[in-house]
């Protein structure tokens, strides 16, 4: 912990010797100056050396009183990372921060503790070349063979993050946006030298710009400062803290607008690499909070149609197309299964315990293409298409299947949502099975995920050229649309309205949220879509999503 003395050398430092004071070249503009200090550690020039830190994500700031409470405090906004991803990073180190070199190698001690390699020996591996040369000059691995790849992508999109490495004991590094280098954040003298060192100084009129993290809590909690930097405090937002993870690099966030998309969790299935097929829940940036790899012998059941629900008791409900649907807890604990080949699509868990799920995959005349089974798997309701559209037009239709029925929910009325995928249209069917009307004659091309929404229109995602959003209204006009240029976004298969009244949209490679005018506030991507080329992408990437809110 720094002393009293060295505080106050600190902020005559400050005064003196900083040059660069963020009154340069700044828009007066809050968010633009608040998006450019993103990352950064802040220091006010013209107060007593008050520290504080701009989330990138958030582009607020939170107040850091010293070493001890910046450690703390910093390691708040830690993203956890794989060490085969922090070591694409290059790392660095600062000559003026104060350090033990017990070996000489250049690294220091606590620096080397970071890194792994050995403090009392200048050589780790014993190659013939010294720790620090290897890391910080040649670029290869300091414990062994192999050269140090860095990804200059992925440090672009951690600039100005802590990260935290998940597979060992948290250990926390800074990713200074200036430099683009890591720095070992061991503790809270380390965390001091950072603020010292690796920030840059600022104008309380700058300062003021940038918004205030009014739910940031120190820790440990410290006494209120005795001096209170030069801003007006916003009267508090009640705000659910966000559940932070882990960062996955086959995936990238790349837009959230945190003022207009809706706060949450999103869940969904991913089959981008068809080696690992799982459901993976994201939180608003994009980080992994939870995630089930399918077993081995369950791996080649995802197509078409893994769909995936989060139920009211906080399980899982999904659907393995040829196999059967099933339901785990978040212990990962299978609790619940139905077995069977003629299942695909669509799976809901109905109000009163039973499962309703459909078969369109190869459907024959002769299959049943909606079921709903009880918790003990009794059929107690079923439905045929041929018992109603076994006619022209529809008898003579083939295109993988019949009917390829690919979506199913039961209304509040009683009556059941069908959405038969080859016929161009959803049917709405009583208990009695009776089609009761149908909808999307002339508008719906192979639809998906059909939904009826609370102000009586329906939501659906339509296949064509453009692939689209689309609403329409009990006339069959359409009300809204959204449309999906880009083709390897495609098939587009999910479309939900939020309680906020924007749409999440389920592409094949992305998961976007947006505004009812159009403007997109959430995406989350797959970085390489290199394979997603013509039919090839229908099997691979994301199927449905659904965005939870506590």
């Amino acid at each position: 912990m720094p002393t009293n003395n060295a505080k106050n050398m600190f902020k005559n430092f400050l005064l003196i010797s900083i040059f660069g004071v963020l009154g340069f070249a700044l828009s007066a503009s809050a968010a633009t100056t608040a998006q450019r200090m993103g990352g950064y550690i802040l220091l006010q020039v013209e107060s007593k050396g008050e520290a504080w830190y701009v989330d990138p994500v958030t582009f607020t700031r939170s107040y850091l009183k010293d070493g001890s409470v910046a450690y703390g405090a910093l390691r708040q906004f830690g993203l956890g990372i794989k060490t085969a991803d922090l070591n694409k990073i290059p790392v660095g180190v600062e000559a003026r921060f104060s350090d033990t070199d017990t070996d000489g190698d250049g690294l220091s001690d606590k620096l080397e503790e970071g890194l792994k390699t050995d403090s009392t020996k200048a050589d780790s591996d014993g190659d013939g070349v010294s720790d620090g040369k290897e890391v910080l000059q040649n670029n290869t691995n300091p414990l062994g063979q192999g050269s140090l790849a860095y990804d200059a992508g992925l440090v672009s999109r951690l600039k100005g993050r802590i990260l935290l490495q998940i597979e060992s004991r948290g250990e926390a590094w800074y990713l200074n946006p200036k430099d683009g280098k890591r720095y070992y954040m061991k503790d809270g003298d380390a965390a001091y030298q950072i603020m010292r060192f690796l920030s840059l100084g600022i104008t309380n009129d700058n300062l003021a710009t940038i918004p205030l993290n009014v739910n940031f809590v120190p820790e440990p909690v410290a006494q209120t400062p005795t001096t209170t930097p030069d801003v007006v405090t916003p009267a508090p937002v009640v705000e659910t803290p966000m559940t932070r993870g882990v960062f996955d690099t086959d995936f990238v966030l790349a837009s959230y607008d945190k003022g207009k998309a809706l706060a949450g969790t999103t869940l969904f299935a991913d089959n981008h690499n068809t080696a690992k097929p799982r459901i993976i829940e994201v939180n608003m940036l994009g980080e992994i909070i939870w995630e089930y790899d399918l077993p081995q012998e369950l791996k080649t059941f995802t197509n078409p149609g893994f769909d995936v629900e989060q139920l009211p008791n906080k399980n899982i409900l999904f659907v393995l197309p040829g196999n059967g649907v099933y339901e785990i807890n978040r212990s990962k604990q299978i609790v619940w299964s139905y077995k069977t080949t003629k299942i695909s699509h669509d799976a809901d868990r109905l109000p009163n315990g039973n499962t309703l799920f459909v078969f369109g995959n190869n459907d024959t005349m002769n299959d049943t293409q909606v079921t709903e089974v009880n918790p003990q798997g009794v059929v107690v309701w079923s439905w045929h298409a041929k018992d109603h559209f076994n006619r022209a037009p529809y008898s003579t239709m083939m295109k993988q299947g019949w009917t390829h029925t690919n979506a199913v929910s039961r209304l509040s009325n009683g009556d059941t949502l069908i959405s038969l995928r080859n016929f161009n249209i959803v049917a709405e069917v009583n208990q009695a099975g009776d089609v009761v009307k149908t909808i999307g004659e002339g508008i719906m091309v192979e639809q998906h995920d059909p939904v009826l929404l609370e102000n009586g229109n329906y939501l659906f995602a339509n296949h064509g050229v453009p692939e689209k959003a689309v609403e329409i209204d009990k006339d069959g006009n359409i009300v809204w649309e959204y449309a999906i240029t880009d083709s390897k976004q495609w098939p587009v298969r999910d479309v939900n309205r939020l309680s906020n009244g924007n749409t999440l949209i389920a592409t094949t490679s992305k998961i976007i949220e947006v505004t009812k005018d159009k403007t997109v506030v959430w995406s989350f991507d797959i970085k390489d879509t290199s394979r997603f080329v013509g039919t090839a992408g229908a099997g691979l990437g994301f199927y449905k999503a659904e965005r939870i809110v506590e």
